[in-house]
């Protein structure tokens, strides 16, 4: 029993912890129940787009652009240790959403 208080760890201490964070917020921020709403959105009177427009250029663009974009901000999250960034992608979704209304 010694041996085992002896490297016992909480969750609290070592990296679980951080990481059990990381993973809910990131889950949290994924969350978008909007998405299946946004070709009803593009193809209304506000944008004018066709469904054919939508399915075929807007949504692979969208698609890929963001996965493009995964290795930089994946890069500058390991560099800036995650703090910032997380603080920054949570004020931009705010902005975001307050700028939709």
């Amino acid at each position: 029993m010694d041996a085992y208080r002896r490297y016992y760890v909480p969750c609290h201490a070592g990296w679980v912890g951080p990481t059990v964070l990381l993973c809910i917020y990131g889950f949290c921020s994924m969350m978008r129940p909007i998405e299946p709403f946004v070709t009803v959105f593009l193809t209304g009177t506000y944008k004018n787009l066709t469904t054919e427009q939508v399915t075929s250029q807007v949504i692979p663009v969208w698609t890929y652009s963001r996965a493009v974009l995964l290795v930089p901000v994946l890069l500058i999250t390991d560099f800036l240790r995650y703090k910032p960034v997380i603080v920054l992608q949570s004020l931009t979704y705010v902005t975001a959403e307050c700028c939709m209304l």
